[in-house]
């Protein structure tokens, strides 16, 4: 069952009106995918899971604004747009009362065209500006920081940390120009204050960004170490020197055999076989065999033994054939056992075939 939502909201440093991932809100605040248009708008449709490394805004929900449906959380989105800029309190509670009777309202005549609306680029930060009038006078310390907060720190996220930071500025402010007789004595140091926290929160957002993509990083690398496939051992052909592959004589095979007791060599043979790779088994074993076995030992063996032959079941070499397919394939043990039958047994044809293309016939 699908169990995703998607919420209404305005963004409080723009008035910005937009339909949202539910998962991406946290109480007054929502995290926003520093994303392209094309991929933040698939990200918003298929309700990416939340990343508390992307910067966050302050927003507003509105009443009864969630949505099951993207299309008709759109539609209602572009609906409440019309009427999010609220210039009064008065203003406010009637266009509200107007806003949450369309939103639930059930007519979707709209939501047929509402997906090729192009959404809105992330918020952005509000900028501050102060132009004191020269009449203007100050009487009090509390009518200088009541400004400070109403200008600054009504428009700034707050934590407890950040907000310590915000009052500390206010006070400081304060105390310094609050009892001056006019209030054009004091605006180029706030502003100088205002400058200062507001490049240290773009460089905070900054650090959350660079946060996530070493986060994503670090974990591709941790995937690659988990899955490096040793390439430092010495392969096969080289760590056996007293052996000549393909092996052409039963000795050799003998030699071969007493090497893989040692279940150092073991691994690394199979290691070694795993990397011939194939389409399916048989195209695995004939690429891998005829690597390690000549016809003309082969024609010696069958699988089981029978009519005379020497049984290759029971050998390391078949074992690690069969370990090696299981590898690199994940397929059936008993496929693989069938394309050993099945290679062991037209070796004395490919012998045949061989002397009859070298004698030009």
């Amino acid at each position: 069952m699908d169990d995703r939502t998607w919420t209404i909201v305005q963004f409080s440093e723009d008035l910005t009106v937009e339909a949202i991932p539910t998962s991406w809100i946290q109480g007054e605040w929502c995290h926003w995918p520093p994303f392209k248009q094309e991929k933040l708008t698939t990200s918003i449709k298929k309700c990416e899971a939340l990343n508390t490394n992307w910067p966050r805004h302050t927003i507003k929900i509105f009443r009864n604004a969630t949505f099951d449906d993207y299309a008709k959380a759109r539609l209602k989105a572009k609906v409440a747009e019309d009427f999010s800029d609220l210039n009064s309190e008065s203003e406010c509670k009637g266009k509200r009362k107007r806003i949450q009777k369309m939103l639930s309202s059930s007519s979707d005549e709209s939501l047929e065209n509402i997906e090729n609306t192009k959404l809105p680029p992330p918020p952005k930060m509000c900028k501050l500006s102060i132009k004191p009038n020269a009449n203007d006078t100050v009487s009090s310390a509390n009518l200088g920081q009541s400004k400070f907060e109403e200008t600054f720190l009504k428009n700034t996220p707050s934590s407890s940390a950040e907000t310590m930071v915000h009052q500390t500025v206010s006070n400081t402010a304060v105390k310094s120009y609050g009892n001056a007789n006019s209030i054009k004595e004091w605006p180029d140091a706030l502003m100088s204050f205002l400058f200062i926290i507001k490049f240290w929160w773009r460089l905070k957002n900054q650090n959350h960004l660079i946060r996530g993509i070493l986060v994503n990083v670090l974990n591709e690398i941790r995937e690659l170490n988990n899955n490096k496939v040793e390439t430092t051992s010495t392969s096969i052909f080289v760590k056996f020197p007293d052996i000549q592959f393909p092996i052409e004589n039963d000795e050799d095979f003998h030699k071969f055999e007493e090497e893989l007791g040692n279940e150092g060599n073991f691994n690394e043979v199979v290691n070694e076989l795993a990397k011939f790779g194939g389409s399916n088994p048989y195209n695995f074993i004939k690429r891998s065999m005829s690597s390690i076995l000549n016809d003309s030992v082969l024609k010696n063996y069958s699988w089981l033994g029978r009519k005379g032959k020497k049984s290759l079941e029971n050998s390391l070499t078949a074992k690690a054939l069969l370990q090696a397919a299981e590898k690199c394939l994940r397929c059936n043990r008993k496929d693989v056992e069938l394309a050993i039958q099945s290679f062991v047994k037209r070796s004395s044809e490919r012998m045949k075939n061989k002397v009859n293309k070298n004698n030009g016939l």
